[in-house]
């Protein structure tokens, strides 16, 4: 177990470590490489980009004295309707790509991780915060106050 890790915001040179840790997230969660597009990494350096340049986005790591043990991504929501609400009545940040490295598990960093990009979420005006917990993460998020919601899905084939 390692006590001197840091969470801290990410920078440029984090950002090759975030995807990976993005791509590692899908691969916990049952998803294969035969899944992925082939350019998926720069898909997701291209979405971090986009999301960072318009001050959307911003990350943190778990910082292991250099060694990136962990990651997540948080950004205003990017909505699928027509934004009818002014912000201060609704704005919501999405929390992604929360990942621990296996070897760093149970140490509370998902859950460090988590905090920090509620704060930012909160510091730039967000009044709610969404995730999509997988079930080794619903434990965590639900210590953190998120609950259930209204979302409903279909698969269709």
């Amino acid at each position: 177990m390692t006590t001197n890790i840091s969470i801290r915001p990410a920078r440029p040179d984090d950002y090759n470590a975030l995807a990976d840790a993005f791509y590692n997230m899908w691969l916990d969660n049952g998803m294969t490489d035969a899944d992925f597009i082939p350019d998926w990494k720069n898909a997701t350096l291209s979405f971090m980009k986009e999301s960072n340049d318009r001050n959307q986005g911003h990350a943190f790591v778990a910082d292991n004295g250099g060694h990136i043990a962990g990651a997540a991504q948080c950004l205003i929501s990017r909505k699928l309707y027509p934004q009818a609400l002014k912000p201060d009545v609704r704005l919501d940040g999405y929390i992604w790509g929360v990942y621990v490295d296996p070897n760093h598990r149970r140490q509370g960093l998902a859950t460090k991780l988590t905090e920090a990009c509620v704060a930012y979420l909160e510091d730039i005006g967000c009044t709610r915060v969404v995730l999509h917990a997988s079930a080794s993460g619903e434990p965590v998020y639900a210590a953190l106050g998120f609950g259930a919601t209204n979302e409903m899905r279909r698969v269709v084939a």
